[in-house]
């Protein structure tokens, strides 16, 4: 009689697990892991981010606001990626734009009014857009925590990082920013490092807060800086468009872009 009533109850046990997905339950880790290759294997993103930079340097303290959005869409089967990217910081009540875009081996710039293209090195190009579509791959062992709850229709991933692993994050907000420089001059510290990535039942980002506190030495001059931002991600797949401006009006600069 008690080993019918345990074979009865082993069914039941098995029944209630095949019902609520027992046993195939995703960890906070691969719901993470399973966003980024979404993005990372999409044929375009299109996306804005809002946030703010804080630098200090010998006890002053700025803060800019940031604005970014664009679009990123591989240009067909072994084709270049194709980039619009659009971006606005304020500093001090004064606003300084900038539109970058990435098309047929050219980097074209319009800087407040002033306008160049530059040949870019299509392999470096490629690298880098191809990092910002989708971030590094991390192992577990990267993240120094990381949790998920379900919010609704969605699940919010918190997560804290080991900095050594973020420089992908960095170059997404600040791709652009070692244009021109020597790599060799600046040097990076994280000391903070997380956020909070929102995803659907899929695992489809919807959103991703980043915080990053970090110390930068530039020439011999150590500068503490603070990013907070969050990206949306307005679309993802292959209905993506990225859109051009006129580029016969863009002069041709003597000098490769450098990514």
């Amino acid at each position: 009689m008690n080993r019918r009533k345990n074979v009865v109850l082993a069914i039941g046990l098995l029944g209630a697990a095949a019902l609520t997905g027992c046993g195939s339950k995703e960890t906070p880790y691969e719901r993470y892991m399973a966003a980024q290759k979404i993005l990372s294997q999409a044929e375009g993103v299109k996306f804005d981010t809002q946030g703010s930079l804080k630098v200090g340097v010998t006890g002053v303290t700025v803060t800019m606001d940031l604005g970014m959005d664009g679009a990123m869409k591989k240009a067909g089967d072994g084709g270049d990626m194709e980039m619009a990217m659009g971006m606005d910081l304020g500093i001090m009540g004064e606003s300084v734009e900038m539109d970058v875009w990435y098309h047929d081996g050219y980097y074209y710039i319009d800087a407040m009014g002033e306008k160049a293209k530059s040949p870019a090195e299509t392999g470096d190009i490629q690298e880098q857009l191809e990092g910002q579509m989708g971030m590094v791959e991390l192992d577990e062992d990267d993240f120094e925590s990381i949790e998920a709850k379900k919010d609704g229709d969605t699940v919010k991933i918190t997560y804290t990082m080991d900095g050594d692993k973020l420089q992908s994050m960095i170059d997404l907000v600040l791709g652009l920013a070692n244009q021109g420089t020597d790599a060799q001059d600046l040097e990076f510290s994280l000391d903070e490092a997380g956020g909070t990535l929102v995803v659907d039942e899929d695992n489809n980002p919807i959103s991703n807060e980043i915080s990053l506190n970090m110390q930068m030495t530039a020439d011999g001059q150590q500068i503490e800086m603070g990013i907070d931002f969050e990206i949306t991600y307005e679309e993802i797949g292959n209905e993506v468009e990225v859109t051009f401006p006129d580029f016969t009006q863009f002069p041709e600069s003597a000098e490769p872009a450098v990514a």
